[in-house]
């Protein structure tokens, strides 16, 4: 799966759910901020659980896909559009090369 950015947004980073038990070397966990949409993100795409993420906050991200694949996007509702048309969230979505992703 690879994407081209096509705008970049204010805090949109990738992530996965951390770094465990390694406080006493004086790492912190780091990882998602919004563990559930995390968790479920994965869950409906059938992956392990510290599988990547990108985590958008406050929008404004604007990706291309560039091969077919399949995406889940969980969290708050920052107006997500696929072509813009109205996508669903909390669900697996099919999505083909050259279609543009957006949020806010």
């Amino acid at each position: 799966m690879s994407f081209k950015v096509i705008k970049s947004s204010f805090l949109s980073t990738v992530q996965d759910y951390g770094r465990l038990n390694h406080g006493e070397h004086g790492m912190s966990q780091s990882g998602v901020m919004d563990e559930h949409a995390y968790a479920w993100a994965n869950h409906l795409l059938n992956n392990h659980f510290n599988d990547a993420v990108i985590e958008i906050t406050f929008g404004g991200l604007q990706l291309e896909a560039q091969t077919d694949t399949f995406i889940a996007v969980t969290g708050a509702d920052l107006d997500f559009k696929i072509n813009e048309e109205t996508a669903q969230m909390w669900h697996s979505l099919q999505i083909h090369k050259g279609d543009v992703l957006r949020w806010g």
